[in-house]
Parts: structure tokens; sequence; C-alpha cells
């Protein structure tokens, strides 16, 4: 599980959020809804610790120091070396925590198997967010950050993904971030909107349907 107590977060004279407190309930998919510029992207730098904040960030009661090495993210542009495979961008950006096997199997779910030897300067965007999800879902994190996920994605993989992010949710707490609402709808547990400074639970998804589609624009 992930605890948001009191986050305060502010730009120079623009707040992003004020005193937002949430709790992200282990093994589930949680996806975080909000307009461009609401505050998704910051507040997965909040809890990856790459920005500094006031309040309080937990992942199972101990802070991102002690859980670093447990969590995965996919960012919408992750960087690769572009001159090195596929393959070895992976045990480079794992350094060296590869399981082969793993990474097989991931690779061939997501058609790109064939592509592992290839330098990442010849894959297309929509292969280089396959190539991060392999990345991330190959050392069995506790904790999987995707940002934006859906962005670049195929058709077919899309729909691989809906069917395996809940069978990766058994075991990890996912948080996704997007536009996409119809796409994430399906397999989500939890809904948030983040908006007025706070991160706000949607209990209701078809009563606010209209509300959220607001979002996915």
């Amino acid at each position: 599980m992930i605890d948001i107590f009191k986050l305060t977060k502010s730009y120079k004279d623009r707040d992003i959020f004020q005193e937002a407190t949430v709790h992200f309930e282990g093994n589930s998919i949680h996806y975080l809804m909000g307009a461009n510029g609401a505050g998704k992207t910051s507040l997965i730098k909040c809890l990856l610790g790459l920005e500094s904040y006031d309040g309080t960030i937990t992942f199972d009661s101990k802070s991102i120091s002690n859980r670093r090495n447990e969590i995965a993210v996919v960012f919408d542009d992750t960087p690769f070396f572009p001159s090195q495979s596929g393959y070895s961008n992976v045990s480079l950006l794992s350094k060296g925590r590869v399981n082969k096997k793993r990474v097989e199997e991931f690779a061939q779910k997501l058609g790109i198997y064939s592509l592992l030897s290839s330098k990442v300067k010849y894959y297309s965007y929509g292969e280089k967010k396959k190539l991060g999800l392999l990345l991330a879902f190959q050392s069995e994190p506790s904790y999987v950050i995707l940002d934006e996920i859906s962005n670049g994605l195929d058709y077919d993989t899309m729909c691989l993904l809906q069917n395996l992010l809940p069978q990766w949710a058994e075991h990890t707490t996912i948080l996704v971030t997007g536009h996409h609402y119809e796409f994430y709808r399906a397999m989500v547990d939890r809904l948030f909107v983040i908006k007025d400074k706070d991160i706000q639970e949607v209990y209701d998804f078809d009563k606010e349907i209209k509300e959220l589609n607001s979002y996915a624009e």
C-alpha cells in the first residue's frame, strides 16, 4: 500500500497540492485522472522522491529510501540507451538483475521478442513503450507506476494490457495515469481525480461519467 498524508507541493507562486491525503491499497490497480497541468507528473516525482514536498509519503509504512529497489516506473517517454539492444537496455537498467526466462516470456506476450537483439534507436515509440513495460515487470516489483501507458500502443497491445494488468496486480500495487478513461475503466479497482489541489476518489464511475470524460480530452 501507499499512503500520502497532507501532501503539499508548490512551484514558485503556483500551488499544485494543498494537504492532499490519500490511501492506495496494496495489490490493486489505481487510476489517476486529471486535466493537463493538474499535477499527475508532479505526484509521480514526489512519490519517487525526485522533488521536494511537505507532508509524508510511505510505501507499506516505509520511506522511498527503503523501498526504491522495489518500485518500477514507466514514463510516457522512458529513456533508453539508443545504441544498445533492447535486451542490453533491460540488463543495464535493471543493474544486471535480469530473469532471462521472464524477459523472454514478457517479450513474447508484448510482441517484441524479435526486437530484443535490435538497437533501441530503431524502435518505434510504441515499441519503446512495450520495452518499458517489459523492463518494469520482469523485475517482479512490489509497486509499479505507469505514466500515460496507453499512449503509442496499438489496439491489440491495449487489449493485452487489459488482461495482464489485473494479473500483475495480484502481487503488485499499480498506479496508472492517463486520459483514456474507457481503456482503464474495465480493469481499475479504484479511480481518483486530481483537481482543486487535491486527490479525490470517485466512487460511482457511471454517475460521474460526464465529468470524468472532461479529463479524457
